[in-house]
């Protein structure tokens, strides 16, 4: 029984490219802008721009907001996210795990290789907002704004409408502005980090169609135990504030109880219960 199942597919790998192809198309505009603009933004104004201002800003919504959206940046949480649309595209699976790999990389050699104070080694502390955790080193480029990014780009691949896509862009936005209003990083570097997450994203596309990534099922279920310890963590997490510790706690409920929904449904054992009915039970009940 156990060896059937895992032999079994979970999802229709079938479509997996002309479904959505066509909006990939998108992602390739997006990184030029935003390495342009943090080009532009260093070269008029220097590294440290805007960060006063935005930061100051932040002190006019709660605390609670940002620390979410910040969350956002996590990658179990930006897993958790997909997992509410990853059935009915099958693809968003080993994509993002390629992406994830990628831009971990991209993200750890770039802040190891260019170590950047963050905001509070620079400016005296009674200046800043900073909610959570005090940092100092480690800046350039935003490992969250990068973890969004690749989410960001997962989204916009499955997009049928532009709405849909404003929707994604908003999301990431606001994950790399929550970086600023915690007190964590530069403008510029969740800029970059938006870049290196939405370019991993596009390879973690590409390599999935090119080398049918995730077509087997041994590796659709591996990939699923990933998603899906991304939502328990969700669900069972380790934030500590009130605030995000439900809102994260219901997103993890709602996202692992309609991709496993889904799967079971896939996978026929909602028709098995059914057909285990006896005739004459079938008959009583019409």
């Amino acid at each position: 029984m156990l060896m059937n199942l895992l032999n079994t597919h979970p999802v229709d790998t079938s479509g997996l490219s002309p479904a959505d192809r066509h909006a990939d198309r998108h992602l390739y505009r997006i990184p030029p802008v935003l390495l342009v603009v943090a080009l532009l933004l260093w070269a008029t104004q220097g590294y440290h721009c805007l960060f006063l201002g935005l930061n100051a800003v932040g002190r006019w919504i709660p605390d609670a907001f940002w620390q979410t959206m910040t969350e956002v940046g996590d990658a179990r949480v930006s897993m958790t996210i997909l997992l509410l649309f990853a059935f009915r595209h099958p693809r968003l699976l080993p994509a993002t795990l390629m992406a994830a790999v990628l831009a971990t990389l991209a993200v750890q050699l770039t802040k190891h290789g260019l170590p950047v104070s963050r905001p509070a080694g620079v400016f005296p502390l009674e200046q800043l907002h900073i909610i959570g955790p005090t940092l100092t080193a480690g800046s350039f480029p935003s490992g969250h704004t990068a973890t969004s990014g690749v989410l960001a780009a997962m989204l916009i691949s499955i997009s049928r409408q532009p709405w849909q896509r404003i929707g994604a862009l908003m999301l990431l936005s606001l994950v790399g502005l929550s970086r600023v209003t915690v007190g964590a990083h530069w403008p510029i570097d969740t800029l970059i980090g938006a870049a290196i997450g939405i370019l991993a994203g596009i390879a973690g596309l590409a390599m999935t169609e090119r080398y049918r990534l995730g077509s087997h099922a041994w590796s659709q279920w591996t990939l699923i135990l990933f998603m899906l310890y991304a939502g328990i963590y969700t669900f069972f997490n380790a934030f500590p504030q009130n605030e995000v510790h439900h809102t994260l706690k219901f997103l993890g409920l709602v996202a692992l109880t309609t991709y496993l929904y889904q799967l079971v449904g896939h996978l026929g054992f909602f028709e098995q219960a059914e057909d285990d009915v006896l005739p004459s039970a079938k008959g009583s009940l019409n």
